[in-house]
């Protein structure tokens, strides 16, 4: 989980420079060479950058990107490019076509000048769960001392929500403690008694704990819980609507295999040669179960709606997790690809 306010400066600097150089390259649009330049031009491989490296939530991407290849033919090559500024900087100069820098970077980015838009969400639901260890219930955790990420997160709304809705506001100690990996270590350290963690660390750390309990997950908190997109130039679709069609057919297609049985052998697969390498295979399937039981993936009737964009950012607007003024919905997604491949 990465602090919106930290990258409010970087990306508003990325942005500009981006932009910059996409204006002042020598022959702008007649010399792209990226897969939305031409619906006669059959593109064989699609770029993919990432704003972090792949983890357990990004296992999913790989299988729909294989299902569109084995449809279409087109290939994706991914790029890990260290961070969402650098993600976002890329697809504005061409580098790549599809950008996956997270959605409140997106959103930040956008509403700075950034030329592009979210075509699909491929993270529907947040990832957070909330575990202790000796604490046998949310009831249980008066007097005791909480881990988040970072304030006006979150992680930490997350944590406030269960406490008040346990009556312990004032009864416990909110700690800030950046990463979900550092606040697991600390639980296990015995310097928190229960933390907001990815799922994946809470489960690492539940096999060596025998008194680790999950006390609560974020599934239905956040409205509008989107967290993870895909990306794209804003010319990308009046250029190449037909492609960024296929594309979008074959993604779905290869997301809503996710909660097949078949499905359910490729993300395993996957996820044991890539973010889950060396896993157990208990581990692996327990991962799947709950990303599957909790709708992380998307599917065609999961188009998101303007009704629903406006309760999550008065809700976000509300919490701090977003600073107005905030671009409108039709500024951040562009959902007639979508749409139509729901039939809408």
């Amino acid at each position: 989980m990465r602090s919106r306010r930290s990258l409010r400066l970087l990306l508003g600097l990325a942005v500009v420079l981006g932009l910059v150089f996409v204006l002042g390259a020598c022959g702008g649009d007649d010399e792209d060479d990226s897969a939305a330049q031409t619906e006669t031009a059959k593109p064989t491989s699609l770029r993919v950058g990432y704003g972090f490296e792949l983890d357990a939530g990004g296992v999913g991407d790989r299988v729909a990107f294989q299902t569109l290849e084995q449809k279409t033919g087109i290939k994706a090559a991914y790029s890990v490019l260290g961070n969402p500024r650098n993600t976002i900087v890329a697809l504005q100069r061409g580098d790549i076509d599809i950008a996956k820098p997270g959605f409140y970077s997106t959103v930040e980015a956008i509403n700075q000048g950034a030329e592009m838009q979210i075509v699909l969400a491929t993270g529907m639901v947040s990832e957070l769960v909330l575990a202790g260890v000796g604490v046998g219930s949310v009831a249980d955790l008066a007097g005791k001392r909480i881990g988040y990420h970072l304030p006006k997160d979150e992680t930490e709304i997350f944590a406030r929500f269960v406490v008040t809705r346990a009556g312990l506001e004032g009864e416990v100690k909110l700690i800030s403690l950046p990463e979900s990996t550092n606040r697991a270590t600390a639980l296990a350290g015995g310097r928190l008694d229960a933390a907001v963690l990815e799922f994946v660390d809470y489960l690492r750390l539940a096999q060596e704990e025998p008194d680790m309990r999950l006390l609560a997950n974020a599934k239905g908190l956040f409205p509008f819980p989107v967290t993870r997109v895909n990306v794209v130039k804003k010319d990308f679709g009046r250029k190449s609507p037909g492609l960024l069609q296929r594309i979008t057919n074959g993604l779905l297609d290869g997301y809503e295999s996710l909660y097949t049985d078949e499905g359910r052998e490729r993300w395993i697969a996957e996820a044991k040669k890539s973010a889950l390498e060396g896993e157990s295979d208990e581990f692996v399937e327990q991962i799947y179960a709950f990303y599957r039981d909790v709708g992380m993936w998307p599917r065609r009737s999961d188009v998101p709606t303007q009704e629903a964009w406006n309760s999550g950012v008065r809700f976000r607007l509300d919490e701090g997790l977003l600073e107005p003024p905030v671009p409108s919905f039709q500024q951040v997604f562009d959902v007639s690809f979508w749409r139509k491949a729901a039939g809408k």
